[in-house]
C-alpha cells in the first residue's frame, strides 16, 4: 500500500486521529481550539500544506521510508534539537536479532530514496537497515545499552528522552506510574480533568509471582487505590485471534458499559456505573500475540512498550499489567471514535503474559489473580470475535442481583447472518446456525430448568466470584480446576485432559457440586453474543474439533465425578432433577458414542428395503442403485479415518469438499427412500383398510421425526423465534452424515492435540533488561522513565497504525519452533492414547454394525426392532427437553409478569 506523504507540525500539534463524521484542516484549526469544542471530535488529516514543510521533509510523492507500517509522525523541531531520531514502536519494527542497535537516520535526512515499487517487507528491511548503518556507522555510534530494557530502541541521547525516576519494588515485583503522551490525553477529553489519577498516567506492574500468590504478595491495583466496588469484571482472553475479532469484542464490551451509565435510575448504576466495571485483557504470550493488537491497546492508551521490564532483582517478570481508564474506542471496522462522540470511560487491566500457555492458564491469571485482587460479584468471559448486544452485561448482573443462589449463567449465543440473512445462502453456514438456534431454544432452557447447563458452545457465561472461592477446609472450584496447573510434571488420563478443554463446562459442574452448597446455573437468553460462523467445512470441521472432544470427555468426568452431588446442600428436589440430568446426560452421550453404526444401521435397512417389490421404485435396478450408494459410502467414510490421521482440514480441502459432495448425494439418496417406504403404502393401501398407526415404517421411522420436527417448531414459538425453521432445515437435514463422519472422526483422530493444547509454553525472547534494588535493604529502585517528547512520537508512530494485513500476524507460528519442548515420553503417551481411545470407537462401531447386520438378514431387516429403537429413543430424547424448555419458559414467563406488577403497585 502506497502511504501518504507526512503533514506539516510546524504550526499545530497533530492530530492523528480518523472520524467517521467529520474532517478537519490543520490551517484551518488549532489543538486549542479543537480541546474546548464539545461537539465535535478528532478530524482526519488534510495534506494540503505539503509546501510549507518541503524545507524539513523531501519525502517521495507517493512512498516514505519510515521504521513502521503506520504513519510516522515526528516534531521536526524535536528533530533538529537532538542528535537522535524518535523511538519507533517496539512490537512493529522488523528488527535483526543479531544486531542490537536499530535502524536511524541523520538529522537532516530523513528518508532513503527508492524506486516507488519498492515495498517494506520484513526482508528488505533488515537488508536497508543493514546498507544504512554501515554507511554512517563512522559517523554516528550507536549506544549498546537498551533503552528501558527494550533490545530495538537504543538511542544517542538518552537524557533528552528520559528522566531518572525511583520507584517502589513490593516481594520483587516492580510498580510504575508513566505519564501519558500529550496526544492522547488530548483524545481523552473531559476525563482528564475529571479523573487525572488514572486518565493522565498509565500504572505498570511488573510481576515476577504467580497469580494464586499476587494477593500475598500485597500487590495493588487501581480500584483498590480508588476503594471502588466492582461489580462486574468482564475477561477477554487473547490467543491467536486476529486484530478485527479483538476490536469487535472489545467495542461492543465499551457499549455495554456505556448503556450501564444510561440507567439513572438504578440503585447500583448510573452516571458513574463505569467505575463499577473492569475490563480485563489477558494476552497469552508477549511475542506470540497478534502485535497489531498490541498497537489498538497503545492507540486507546492500555499499553506502553518502552517501560516494560524483563527481570526484577533476578527473578523472571511472568506477567506485564497495565491499568488505565480510556474514552477511546475502535470498531471492528478500524474506526476511531472519542469521548466527543459520546464514549463512556472505560477501566482497563491489560494482562500481558511473557509466555504462551494457552487459554486455561489466562484464565488462571484472571480468577486466581486479577480477581483475588480485585474482589468482584460477578465475574464475566466474552470470547474474542463476539459481538455483545448492548445489554448483555446489564442483564447478565441483573440475574445474579435477584438472586442469591445463582451461581453461574450461560449467555445466548446466536450466528451472525448478514443483512436481510444473506449468509444463509451457504449451507454450511445455514447448517451451524440451525444447530445453534436448537441448542438456544431447547437444549439451554431445558438445562437451566435442571440446574446444570452442559453446552459446548458459550461465547458469554459468568460466575459468582464467592461460589468460586474455597470453604475452608473444603476446596473451591478454582482449586480443583486448576489442581491440573499446579501438578505440572505428572501424567493425566486423555480424557482428563480433554475435560480441561471444555474451560467452562467443567467449572460450571464444579460450582454446582461445591462441597456444603447449593449453587446452581441458569440460561440468560437476554444476555447476547453474536459470533461468526465458519464459511467453509475445512474451518469448521476446526471450529468443531475442541466441541467435539470436550463433550464426549466431559461426559466421563461428570458420570465418574457424580457422587460429588452428595455432597452439596441442594434440596431434594433439586437433587433428583440434577441427577436425573446427569442420568440422561450419559445417555445421550452413550447414544453418540455409536453414532457412525447408527446412521449406517438406519441407512442399510431403510435402503435395502427398496431391493424387495413391496418397496421397490426402480424396478430391476433397485438392488444394484442401493449396492452401489452403500459401497461408495462405506468407502467415503473409511477415506475420513485416513484423512484425518494424516492430514490437516486445510492441507487436504479438495479431499474435503469431495467428502462433503458424496455425503451430502447419499443422505438425497437416503431421505427419498424413507419418503417412499413411509409414504407409498399409505396412498397405495387405504382403500383396503390400511393401518396408518401399526408396525410400519411410517410409525417407526416417519413419525418420530415427525415428532420431533414439532418439538422444534413448538419451542421456537414459544421463543418468538421460529423463522430459522424455513431457511435453514434442509440445509441441517442434507449435511448430517457430514457432521456425523466428518466432524466426528476428525476431531477424535485429533485427541491429543486437545489434551496438549494447554501444555504449551512458549518463551519469549529475553529482549528486556533487569532492574535491582538501590541498595540490600532498598525497597525503591532507579528506573528510565520517557519523557513527554519521546512518548508522543512513540505514540504518533504506532496511531491508526494497526492493520489485518497478512505481516501484522502473530510471530506465533516462529514462536512455537523454540518452545519448551514437551518431553516425548508425554507426547508419545498421548499419541498412544490417541490411537487407543480411536481403534475402540471405531471397532465399537463396525461390531455393532456387523453383529447386526448378521442378525437382521433378508426380509427380516425390514421394519426391524433396532431401527425402531433408534428412531423413537431419538424421539424420546427430544421430548424430554421440550419438557424442560417449557418448564423454563412458564417459570420466567411468571417471573416477568411478578416484576411488572411489583413494579405498577
Amino acid at each position: 500500500m502506497m502511504r501518504k506523504p507526512l503533514p506539516n507540525h510546524s504550526n499545530t500539534s497533530a492530530i492523528h486521529a480518523r472520524s467517521p463524521r467529520n474532517s478537519y484542516k490543520l490551517d484551518e484549526l488549532s489543538m486549542p481550539q479543537l480541546a474546548g469544542e464539545e461537539e465535535s471530535h478528532i478530524g482526519s488529516y488534510s495534506w494540503e500544506n505539503q509546501d510549507a514543510s518541503s524545507e524539513q521533509f523531501e519525502l517521495p510523492e507517493d512512498d516514505s521510508f519510515s521504521f513502521t507500517n503506520s504513519i510516522y509522525d515526528v516534531n521536526p523541531t524535536m528533530l533538529n534539537s537532538s542528535t537522535a531520531p524518535p523511538v519507533p514502536p517496539v512490537h512493529r519494527i522488523g528488527v535483526d536479532q543479531d544486531r542490537p542497535s536499530n535502524l536511524y537516520s541523520r538529522p537532516n535526512e530523513t528518508f532513503i530514496e527508492r524506486s516507488d515499487s519498492e515495498t517494506l517487507s520484513a526482508g528488505s528491511f533488515a537488508d536497508k537497515k543493514e546498507e544504512f548503518m554501515n554507511e554512517y556507522e563512522s559517523d554516528y555510534a550507536m549506544s549498546e545499552d537498551n533503552y528501558s530494557g527494550l533490545d530495538s530502541a537504543s538511542v544517542m541521547n538518552k537524557s533528552f528522552y528520559q528522566e531518572m525516576q525511583e520507584v517502589p519494588i513490593m516481594h520483587d515485583s516492580l510498580v510504575v506510574e508513566c505519564p501519558c503522551p500529550s496526544d492522547l490525553k488530548h483524545m481523552l477529553g473531559s476525563i482528564v480533568q475529571t479523573n487525572p489519577e488514572e486518565s493522565s498516567s498509565i500504572r505498570y506492574t511488573a510481576v515476577t509471582s504467580n497469580p494464586e500468590d499476587m494477593m500475598a504478595n500485597e500487590l495493588k491495583v487501581r480500584t483498590i487505590l480508588f476503594d471502588r466496588d466492582i461489580q462486574a469484571a468482564i475477561c477477554m482472553t487473547v490467543g491467536q485471534e486476529d486484530l478485527a475479532s479483538f476490536a469487535l469484542t472489545l467495542s461492543s464490551v465499551m457499549e455495554n458499559v456505556k448503556y450501564l451509565t444510561k440507567r439513572n435510575k438504578s440503585r447500583v448504576w448510573g452516571v458513574e456505573g463505569w467505575k463499577r466495571v473492569l475490563t480485563c485483557i489477558v494476552l497469552d504470550g508477549r511475542n506470540s500475540v497478534h502485535r497489531s493488537i498490541l498497537d489498538l491497546l497503545s492507540t486507546i492508551g492500555a499499553y506502553q512498550a518502552s517501560i516494560s521490564k524483563g527481570r526484577i532483582n533476578g527473578k523472571k517478570v511472568l506477567a506485564h499489567m497495565y491499568e488505565f481508564t480510556s474514552t477511546i474506542s475502535v470498531d471492528e471496522k478500524l474506526n476511531i471514535t472519542t469521548r466527543n462522540d459520546g464514549n463512556t470511560p472505560m477501566q482497563l487491566l491489560v494482562c500481558l503474559k511473557e509466555n504462551e500457555s494457552g487459554t486455561h492458564d489466562s484464565q488462571r491469571w484472571f480468577l486466581q489473580g486479577i480477581c483475588s485482587l480485585v474482589r468482584p460479584n460477578i465475574c464475566l468471559f466474552a470470547k474474542v470475535g463476539s459481538k455483545l448486544e448492548t445489554q448483555s452485561v446489564y442483564h447478565a448482573w441483573k440475574s445474579f442481583d435477584v438472586n442469591s443462589k445463582l451461581g453461574g449463567i450461560c449467555g445466548r449465543t446466536v450466528i451472525k447472518t448478514g443483512k436481510w440473512g444473506q449468509k444463509l445462502l451457504s449451507p454450511i453456514i445455514a447448517a451451524q446456525h440451525f444447530d445453534q438456534m436448537i441448542y438456544n431454544n431447547l437444549r439451554l432452557p431445558y438445562d437451566s430448568f435442571l440446574g446444570y447447563i452442559s453446552n459446548t458452545s458459550n461465547a458469554f457465561y459468568g460466575f459468582r466470584y464467592i461460589a468460586l472461592l474455597d470453604d475452608f477446609p473444603d476446596p473451591g472450584p478454582l482449586t480443583q480446576y486448576f489442581t491440573r496447573k499446579n501438578t505440572e510434571g505428572k501424567k493425566q488420563g486423555i480424557l482428563e485432559a480433554n475435560a480441561y478443554v471444555a474451560q467452562e463446562q467443567l467449572l460450571f459442574w464444579k460450582v454446582v457440586t461445591k462441597k456444603q452448597s447449593r449453587w446452581y446455573l441458569n440460561y440468560v437468553p437476554e444476555a447476547q453474543a453474536e459470533v461468526k460462523a465458519p464459511g467453509s467445512m475445512v474451518k469448521a470441521l476446526e471450529a468443531k474439533r475442541s466441541d467435539i472432544n470436550s463433550s464426549f470427555s466431559l461426559a466421563i468426568y461428570v458420570l465418574s465425578d457424580f457422587f460429588s452431588l452428595w455432597k452439596t446442600r441442594h434440596s431434594f428436589l433439586r437433587f433428583l432433577m440434577m441427577a436425573m440430568q446427569v442420568f440422561i446426560f450419559g445417555l445421550e452421550r452413550l447414544f453418540g458414542f455409536f453414532n457412525l453404526a447408527n446412521f449406517f444401521l438406519s441407512f442399510h435397512f431403510i435402503c435395502n428395503s427398496t431391493s424387495f417389490k413391496y418397496f421397490n421404485p426402480y424396478g430391476p435396478w433397485g438392488k444394484t442403485l442401493f449396492l452401489i450408494f452403500e459401497y461408495i459410502f462405506l468407502c467415503t467414510i473409511f477415506s475420513q479415518f485416513v484423512l484425518a490421521m494424516g492430514n490437516r482440514s486445510r492441507g487436504s480441502k479438495k479431499l474435503t469438499l469431495l467428502s462433503l459432495v458424496i455425503f451430502t448425494s447419499v443422505m438425497i439418496y437416503f431421505l427419498f427412500c424413507i419418503f417412499y417406504v413411509s409414504l407409498i403404502p399409505i396412498f397405495i393401501h387405504s382403500s383396503h383398510g390400511y393401518n396408518i398407526i401399526g408396525n410400519n415404517y411410517f410409525t417407526n421411522v416417519m413419525l418420530p421425526c415427525l415428532i420431533v420436527l414439532a418439538c422444534y417448531i413448538f419451542v421456537s414459538l414459544i421463543s418468538i423465534d421460529p423463522l430459522f425453521l424455513f431457511t435453514c432445515l434442509w440445509q441441517y437435514v442434507l449435511l448430517l452424515p457430514s457432521r456425523i463422519y466428518m466432524e466426528q472422526v476428525y476431531a477424535l483422530c485429533h485427541l491429543n492435540d486437545a489434551s496438549t493444547l494447554n501444555d504449551i509454553d512458549v518463551e519469549t525472547s529475553n529482549d528486556l533488561t533487569e532492574t535491582y534494588r538501590s541498595g540490600k535493604k532498598s525497597n525503591f529502585a532507579t528506573i528510565a522513565i520517557p519523557k513527554s517528547e519521546m512518548l508522543n512520537s512513540i505514540y504518533n508512530s504506532t496511531f491508526r497504525s494497526f492493520s489485518d494485513d497478512d505481516d501484522c500476524k502473530s510471530d506465533a507460528t516462529v514462536s512455537r519452533m523454540h518452545a519448551n519442548p514437551i518431553l516425548l515420553t508425554t507426547q508419545d503417551y498421548y499419541q498412544d492414547m490417541r490411537t487407543r481411545y480411536v481403534l475402540v470407537w471405531a471397532l465399537s462401531n463396525l461390531i455393532l454394525a456387523i453383529i447386526l447386520l448378521q442378525v437382521f438378514q433378508g426380509e427380516d431387516s425390514i421394519n426391524n426392532g433396532y431401527l425402531k429403537f433408534v428412531f423413537w429413543a431419538f424421539m424420546i430424547f427430544a421430548c424430554l427437553k421440550t419438557v424442560g424448555s417449557t418448564c423454563f419458559s412458564a417459570i420466567t414467563s411468571i417471573a416477568s409478569v411478578g416484576t411488572y406488577i411489583q413494579r405498577t403497585i
